[in-house]
């Protein structure tokens, strides 16, 4: 595939309740760098629920990459018209993009009132923590690919 594909949270949902999924997140920096992060179990709610990332179950990823996607586990996806963010401002808004924004969490390892750790779908060509494609401290992304199959024990790699 050449061009951009969101498969949509709804149809994401209805994947991810009907058994377990893994989740393959691929990134190439702007150095050329090619990075990766996989997680066991992936799962979205419904619409009802606001398409929060219930679950992501086990991190693995690049040697000294972090797990940025765990600070937004039971988010709910906010986009501009609809923020479902902790913060007072609209995350999705600031950052021209709709996510699963935190913004505020109970846990000591994800800041108070900071919208993301991660954000595949800033905007892409800038390094600005505010607005671009963002992993941790990776900024200026200039590739990234989510990726979900079936859970598989026996499964060593994740084309």
């Amino acid at each position: 595939m050449n061009f951009e594909f969101w498969l949509g949270n709804e149809n994401l949902h209805q994947l991810t309740t009907q058994r377990q999924y893994m989740m393959r997140i691929d990134m190439i920096s702007k150095s050329g760098e090619s990075l990766y992060a996989t997680y066991s179990n992936f799962m979205i709610d419904g619409e009802v629920e606001n398409y929060r990332l219930t679950s992501l179950g086990k991190f693995k990823g690049t040697s000294g990459l972090v797990d940025a996607m765990s600070c937004h586990e039971s988010m709910n996806f906010s986009a501009k018209d609809n923020d479902h963010d902790r913060t007072e401002k609209n995350c999705a808004s600031t950052t021209f993009s709709g996510w699963w924004f935190n913004g505020g969490t109970d846990r000591e390892d994800c800041p108070q009132n900071y919208c993301k750790h991660a954000n595949l779908n800033g905007v892409y060509g800038t390094s600005s923590t505010t607005y671009g494609i963002l992993w941790s401290g990776e900024r200026d992304l200039q590739f990234t690919e989510m990726k979900i199959r079936p859970y598989n024990t026996n499964t060593v790699t994740f084309m």
